[in-house]
């Protein structure tokens, strides 16, 4: 489940970031570099990418006691 949460993290950090990161950050541009290797935690796509990610990782590896539902959009 932590290499499903970094795995996804990763896929984030390379995608262009929104721009209500940048109003809240008070920047012009972030971009994958030195400086900006993580998300930023106000950034909204974190939640719908990380748990997602980790539940799926749970249900796989046998450990979620329930599955996970194939229409499940979480809601920002």
């Amino acid at each position: 489940m932590k290499v499903a949460a970094v795995l996804a993290l990763s896929k984030l950090t390379r995608e262009p970031v929104t721009a209500e990161v940048l109003a809240a950050c008070g920047r012009e541009s972030l971009a994958f570099g030195p400086e900006y290797i993580i998300p930023n935690p106000l950034d909204a796509r974190l939640l719908a990418r990380i748990a997602p990610a980790v539940a799926q990782a749970a249900v796989d590896s046998g450990v979620a006691r329930i599955p996970y539902p194939l229409n499940y959009r979480p809601s920002l």
